[in-house]
């Protein structure tokens, strides 16, 4: 039985409530869930963004969606740009109709993959947001894009999600301007989402294509493609 919610409850104890049950207790109102999200550590909520992404029943994962998103405590941004004062809204790549945005992601992993501009990649995550995977068409091309970047820690108090649109849970947006709070500086994009554990998968153009076909399973793919483990490995396949 879950403890008293107003006292007792920890983010580890709903995780598993809710990964058990698909269910948050009838009595997790507004001012528990507030509470809750405070004592929360960031990896908790994460992981909670993961739990409803995987719930398998879709009636189950639109009402915990409507009942309670916990906000994060940061988030991230990638720029190739590191003297950003202010974080101002721009034109979104998602839909039209959204509003100008500024975007982050709730993890390092998350934004490490837009440290690279490539047509020939495609990213995003298999396995509800738990780990991120970057599909390498082009290598060569890849590592001669990889000029390092800049990490900046954001503020969420602006932010909000849309849990469909773009990379969902892992995704959220701000329709004001955002004063970063932090900066850092990385010497190589690709090193900086390995460390991150983003998987990176070479590939080629015939998987490229596959993975373009919307009648294709993506999985079905990828499951005999290995990511490399260092960027050695890419340069030997690119041919460097």
């Amino acid at each position: 039985m879950l403890p008293n919610m107003q006292t007792d409850v920890t983010g580890r104890q709903l995780i598993k409530l809710v990964s058990e049950t698909g269910k948050l207790p009838s009595d997790f109102d507004t001012t528990r869930q507030q509470a809750l999200n405070r004592k929360m550590t960031q990896d908790e909520i994460v992981e909670y963004h993961v739990v409803i992404n995987t719930v398998s029943d879709p009636e189950k994962r639109t009402r915990l969606l409507n009942e309670w998103i916990p906000k994060p405590h940061v988030l991230y941004h990638v720029s190739a740009n590191g003297n950003i004062a202010e974080f101002t809204p721009m034109p979104s790549p998602r839909t039209k109709e959204e509003s100008d945005t500024v975007f982050a992601g709730t993890t390092k992993a998350v934004c490490s993959m837009f440290g690279i501009k490539s047509a020939e990649i495609k990213s995003g995550s298999y396995d509800g947001g738990k780990t991120q995977t970057v599909i390498v068409g082009n290598p060569k091309e890849f590592l001669d894009n990889d000029h390092g970047g800049f990490l900046y820690t954001l503020p969420t108090e602006s932010f909000g999600v849309n849990p469909n649109l773009g990379l969902g849970l892992s995704e959220w947006t701000s329709t004001k301007p955002v004063k970063p709070n932090n900066v850092e500086h990385f010497d190589s994009s690709i090193q900086f989402m390995l460390n991150s554990g983003v998987k990176i998968i070479p590939a080629n153009a015939e998987i490229m294509r596959k993975l373009r076909d919307p009648s294709v399973d993506d999985l079905s793919v990828l499951k005999d493609l290995t990511p490399i483990k260092t960027i050695d490995e890419l340069k030997a396949i690119a041919g460097i």
